[in-house]
């Protein structure tokens, strides 16, 4: 994904919670969600290493009204889409 997308945001819970170029969110990522999801991926490469998950049980969503975020993030996705690239 790293080589065919330069910008892209992280959503937790339905919520954007990190959004920057690509390469800076593998290479440094702020959030601690954004973190772990990296830590979570196996690698194809190198040495095999444990893979980290969450703690505890995830947030409800019951209740909560997606609709918008879910919105706002196919907005992003697409104004980050560069098709000539794919």
């Amino acid at each position: 994904m790293q080589e065919k997308i330069d910008q892209m945001a992280v959503m937790y819970a339905g919520s954007i919670v990190e959004i920057g170029p690509t390469d800076q969110i593998f290479s440094n990522p702020k959030h601690a969600y954004t973190r772990l999801l990296l830590e979570s991926t196996p690698s194809v490469v190198g040495e095999k290493k444990k893979l980290r998950s969450l703690e505890g049980e995830p947030p409800s969503l019951i209740g909560m009204q997606i609709g918008m975020s879910l919105l706002i993030a196919l907005m992003i996705f697409v104004t980050f889409l560069d098709i000539s690239r794919l």
